[in-house]
Order: C-alpha cells, then structure tokens, then sequence
C-alpha cells in the first residue's frame, strides 16, 4: 500500500504515516505540487485506487475506505 500526499506538508505526511497502522506499514510518497492528484482525477480526500500489478487501474474510492470492499476488489490469486 502506497499514501500519496499531495496537500499539506511533509511533516503532515509523516504523521499520517505514524497514525496509520496497516500490515505490512504504509509507504509515504509525497508530492508538493500536486500534480499526481490532478493526473489521477483526486479532488477529495480520502480517496483510495487500487491498481493489478501491471498498474491497470481495478476500482476506486472517494470517501472513507471500507476493508471490506477493498478485499472483494482484489484479484484472485
């Protein structure tokens, strides 16, 4: 699992970071100028898009994320 910030500062990102307990731990990509969000279509957060490891894009989500839709979104093994 990959977080992008975009919004706030880098400090804000490592908190997030800090605050958010996931297995294995969240990575933290940051990018000040926003640019990725815009390239992506995020104008809100949270937002969340899953990607198959061809980097297809599979599903997205606006608004708080729901594990459980998570889990039924992902591929099959």
């Amino acid at each position: 699992m990959i977080g992008l910030g975009a919004h706030g500062g880098l400090d804000d990102a490592r908190a997030f970071q800090a605050d958010v307990r996931v297995d294995p731990p969240l990575r933290m990509v940051f990018d000040e100028s926003g640019d990725s969000w815009t390239d992506l279509g995020i104008s809100v957060q949270p937002a969340a898009i899953l990607f198959d490891a061809a980097g297809k894009e599979l599903k997205r989500w606006f608004g708080p994320l729901d594990t459980g839709e998570l889990t039924a979104a992902l591929p099959a093994a």
